[in-house]
């Protein structure tokens, strides 16, 4: 059997970028990309479980949770960006 090693210098460009763009995210918008990564955790672990009805149900109660999560942090985020800036004279 034939094992591959997976070294940081067999990435790509690409690769890098992708996870630099993923890092700047984060850092830029946490509570985004916290749901985002639990939706994905989530979907990941329905693919695995699905036959079994109790996981499947609680994999969806994470998946809706940050769904809901998600769609508050977006909401929060456009309402503060529309609110007209009063400047003191």
């Amino acid at each position: 059997m034939d094992r591959v090693i997976v070294s940081l210098w067999s990435f790509s460009f690409q690769q890098y970028l992708a996870f630099a763009l993923l890092l700047v995210l984060l850092y830029r918008y946490t509570g985004m990309m916290v749901c985002l990564a639990l939706m994905a955790v989530g979907i990941a672990l329905w693919r695995v479980c699905y036959g079994e009805a109790l996981p499947a149900l609680l994999i969806l109660l994470l998946i809706g949770s940050a769904l809901g999560m998600l769609l508050f942090y977006a909401e929060r985020y456009r309402t503060t960006r529309k609110t007209p800036r009063l400047y003191a004279e």
